[in-house]
């Protein structure tokens, strides 16, 4: 190994780290007055440089031909430090010097100033919120013990931002599972964005909460590379090891050492050049330059291409549709899980302290190694769903609605939307399922705030089997998808039997010509039942499942826009929900039917139980009915020309 170019000597650790320090100069000062987060990166470098240099197998593998995915990983938590993360990444020669000191902003750039995640430039996640990193590294940790590999995940913390509380969520579950394949390293540069730490928020005894938490812990002098090196060769038998490196911030450069004001600041010529300076001379990095050029020029990057399951068939024969219309709609989830498992290696189900209401005790009797309990601790679970989801494996994530879509919604946004983990998430007891446990746990905002993160797509099955159908769809579809389950189980069935199913395709359920009504989840029954009631009115009504919320089913929306009146009906927010989605659309036409939204107002309810709350909410067959006839024989909704100036008709 010694005679290969892609080796790095300790010797050269002090060219590395003064040409890594220029690089990051080059870039803050590219970020003009956009500010470049001079001081965090600058803390980081020497840690850095030892990690990827002499610790981590990521360069041996990038440049020998050994497959890409048997490499080492390092999660950049404190992701405002990505210049340093960029500098040792062109060290090793998964960058170029190019790129280093090309824009970091705009439309054209391929670095950032909080990195976005490029396996093949060896930056892991797209990171920048912070609290985030060391889920996604369990999560990474979590796969590669699945697997049986020898592979070791770093992840590297700022002290402030240990201020999170994400990150102890995710230090417990590390603990608990004794992740002896996570290191876990703390940038203590002792200075956040608002001074320092032990001001803002006092967190000086470090070392015992990581201890606390089930972690073999040791502190060491961030610059010194003989006490980095000894600190991650570090046995840590049974426990993860979390190393707290002391650190300078803005160490190198006179003016922003210790200075709270370079968090990120405007580096101006002036200061450029002196900094420049005082890191070291052009000769000490000229070699070091050149060899990483060469290093870049002949990686040779094997990726895997990760593979969709084989079709995950499910028989939707009588006998099972009895017995889920028995087991009620969260143990049939269980039961599905089960099916998936049996028939993809792959596939894993985490769930949040729900076990005993999916029922998942034969999935962890015949397949113990593809279920994980998170506990309490939603804001984990998205994270590590996500790291476990980008490695290839098939995940569905499980929690009470409420919580695993408001509580977890920047989660869900870095991870799902903006790096397109291919998570499955279901929100049990959406809607009013719980109400009667009071406004905490009625979840009416979660199809808005889902639908708004992009990529991500938002289901709402009628009943037990299109439950079935929605997670069939989800492992099969390779996107990100949520999947709201409003049906109690004492709702009846919907489908009695099979029946065609796809994503963002809505079904009719019952034809008709007047008027179009739009139901999405469990309220198909009361649905029905409005269909038949308004037929006695000499109104037909064609009765529309809009399952899937995102994506919309535009063909069927554009073939009924010339209908008397279109109805959204649905268990949430008349404000972000269905309803929104579709008059979003119809907004791009002039000419179309009038919309009536009929859903929750804004408001919370007391707790009571859901059928009190739907007659409370209006959501029941004669108000419906009621609010529909009410409506065309308004002068607002009755316009044979859809003008709101021509007379009204009058419907008996």
């Amino acid at each position: 190994m010694e005679n290969k170019e892609y080796t790095i000597a300790k010797q050269d650790l002090h060219a590395i780290t003064v040409d890594m320090r220029k690089d990051i100069l080059t870039m803050c000062h590219n970020c003009g007055k956009q500010n470049g987060h001079l001081g965090g990166c600058l803390s980081a470098v020497d840690i850095l440089a030892v990690l990827y240099t002499q610790i981590m197998n990521i360069n041996e593998v990038a440049h020998s031909g050994i497959a890409w995915e048997n490499r080492d990983r390092f999660i950049l938590s404190k992701g405002h430090a990505g210049f340093a993360l960029y500098a040792v990444l062109k060290q090793i020669g998964l960058i170029s010097q190019e790129m280093i000191q090309g824009s970091i902003r705009g439309e054209h750039s391929v670095l950032f100033r909080h990195p976005k995640k490029n396996e093949q430039f060896g930056i892991e996640c797209s990171v920048g919120s912070l609290g985030m990193g060391l889920g996604y590294g369990i999560g990474l940790a979590e796969t590669f013990k699945r697997k049986k590999t020898m592979q070791k995940v770093y992840v590297m913390l700022g002290d402030g931002e240990c201020n999170e509380g994400s990150v102890w969520e995710s230090a417990a579950y590390a603990g608990h599972r004794k992740l002896e394949n996570l290191v876990v390293i703390i940038d203590k540069n002792k200075l956040q964005l608002d001074g320092y730490t032990s001001d803002v928020l006092n967190m000086d005894n470090m070392r015992e909460r990581w201890e606390a938490f089930g972690f073999q812990s040791m502190e060491v002098d961030g610059h010194n590379w003989h006490e980095l090196i000894r600190a991650f060769q570090t046995e840590n038998k049974g426990k993860p090891l979390a190393i707290i490196a002391d650190t300078v911030k803005g160490k190198g450069v006179s003016f922003a050492e210790n200075q709270v004001q370079w968090h990120d600041n405007y580096l101006s010529d002036e200061l450029y050049e002196k900094a420049w300076k005082e890191v070291g001379s052009d000769n000490e990095v000229k070699q070091i330059r050149e060899m990483a050029e060469i290093r870049f020029q002949s990686k040779k990057i094997i990726m895997k291409e990760h593979k969709q399951p084989n079709e995950i068939y499910i028989d939707y024969n009588e006998e099972n549709i009895k017995k889920w219309a028995e087991l009620g709609s969260k143990n049939v989830i269980g039961n599905i899980a089960l099916e998936f498992a049996k028939q993809d290696k792959d596939f894993v189900l985490i769930y949040a302290d729900c076990a005993n209401r999916i029922d998942v005790r034969n999935l962890k009797k015949f397949y113990p190694d593809q279920c994980y309990e998170v506990g309490i601790a939603e804001q984990n679970m998205i994270t590590m769903a996500a790291a476990m989801a980008n490695e290839g494996l098939h995940v569905f994530a499980i929690a009470y609605a409420p919580f695993i879509t408001a509580r977890v919604l920047d989660q869900i946004r870095a991870n799902l939307g903006y790096m397109k983990a291919p998570v499955c998430l279901i929100g049990l007891s959406a809607g009013m399922v719980s109400s009667d446990l009071g406004a905490t746990h009625t979840a009416f905002e979660d199809i808005a705030n889902l639908k708004c993160v992009p990529n991500v797509n938002v289901m709402a099955p009628v009943d037990m089997i299109e439950i079935v159908k929605c997670m069939q769809s989800a492992i099969n579809c390779g996107n990100p998808t949520y999947i709201r389950v409003t049906i109690n189980d004492r709702d009846s069935l919907i489908h009695l039997k099979d029946y065609d199913f796809k994503i963002g395709k809505a079904i009719t359920m019952k034809e008709g010509n007047d008027i179009a009504i739009l139901f999405c989840g469990s309220l198909m029954e009361e649905g029905l039942k409005v269909c038949k009631a308004l037929e006695k009115r000499n109104i037909s009504a064609e009765l529309i499942n809009m399952h899937t919320i995102k994506p919309l089913d535009t063909d069927t929306i554009r073939r009924i826009l010339n209908r008397k009146m279109i109805v959204t009906v649905e268990e949430h927010n008349v404000i972000g929900g269905l309803g929104e989605s579709i008059a979003g659309f119809l907004a791009r036409y002039s000419n179309h039917a009038p919309l009536l939204m009929l859903g929750v107002q804004d408001e919370y309810f007391t707790a009571d139980v859901p059928f009190n709350l739907r007659k409370k909410s209006g959501l029941f067959a004669d108000k419906i009915v009621r609010d529909i006839v009410t409506a065309l024989n308004s002068n607002v909704y009755a316009d044979d020309e859809r003008s709101l100036n021509n007379e009204s008709r009058k419907i008996n």
